[in-house]
């Protein structure tokens, strides 16, 4: 069984990260994906709380029999390699990727334990027109193996430019091209502007 470890701040979740999910299951990349939003402490000072983070994934991902939305990192634990580490024990028999950006993977040796992540475990690398990856996995020689390119292309959306959209104009009908209207609904019942501001 393949199985996707997706991290990320999901500061707001969007619709690129479910086409993302849904197309590395169609392609046959994995058979499953478990999203785990990084916690709280997590250095960003407009970061909404974890708990909301959490649950606006399980809105976004509820009718995804493949999907699980894990609280994990949100309770604590921060380093991915730790978030590996511990789906490993659960699933000793898969095989365990982390779901990253093109972005990621030009900074990953910044990253805490990142040549035990790339020894012992696998990277599925969302590709991004403005970041070639040919020069980035050089960097990698050693672990080349273990860095795979998904070939899907989901439509970017940022969600800084979301972040961007509800501070200056509040909440327009653009937003429904970015999100799905129970996550709009959240953020406007916990009034997320003023984290944004």
């Amino acid at each position: 069984m393949k199985i996707g470890i997706f991290g990320g701040s999901f500061n707001p979740p969007h619709k690129m990260h479910k086409n993302i999910v849904k197309e590395l299951i169609k392609k046959g990349y994995l058979d499953k994906v478990i999203v785990v939003p990084t916690a709280d402490k997590y250095n960003k000072s407009y970061l909404l709380n974890g708990k909301d983070r959490y649950n606006m994934l399980k809105q976004v991902f509820k009718n995804d029999d493949n999907v699980e939305v894990s609280p994990f990192e949100i309770e604590g634990r921060l380093y991915t390699i730790n978030t590996l580490n511990y789906f490993h024990k659960i699933y000793p028999k898969a095989d365990l990727f982390f779901v990253c950006g093109m972005d990621n993977l030009a900074e990953f040796y910044l990253w805490n334990s990142y040549e035990d992540i790339l020894k012992n475990y696998k990277l599925l690398v969302i590709k991004r027109d403005d970041i070639d990856f040919k020069k980035e996995i050089k960097r990698y020689k050693k672990y080349e193996d273990h860095i795979i390119l998904a070939n899907i292309s989901p439509k970017y959306i940022s969600s800084t430019q979301i972040r961007n959209e509800i501070v200056k104009r509040g909440y327009t009908k653009k937003l429904r091209e970015y999100m799905y209207v129970d996550t709009i609904k959240y953020l406007k019942n916990m009034d997320a502007k003023k984290y944004w501001r």
